[in-house]
């Protein structure tokens, strides 16, 4: 797997409304992370009728640099980003 991946995670939010989703901690299989969202944008495919989708840049207490996404099949689905990627 590359350094840019995606791969599955586990979110924790603050809210339960998915229009005001804030991630507070990930899962990305060695226990919960606590995160702090860096920025957010929304994103959609090049097809006029694709959906927007939300996705964040996080960091996490290490200073580990994250991005997160819904993914297609259901769930999330993060992958690193920034300086730190290509040490992942």
């Amino acid at each position: 797997m590359g350094a840019s991946a995606w791969r599955a995670a586990r979110v924790r939010f603050l809210e339960s409304g998915r229009s005001c989703q804030t991630p507070l901690a990930l899962d990305l299989g060695r226990g919960w992370l606590a995160v702090s969202i860096l920025g957010e944008e929304l994103v959609t495919g090049v097809e006029p009728a694709a959906p927007v989708r939300r996705r964040w840049r996080l960091v996490d207490e290490a200073g580990g640099l994250h991005l997160l996404a819904p993914d297609p099949e259901g769930g999330w689905r993060v992958r690193p980003w920034g300086a730190g990627a290509a040490k992942v």
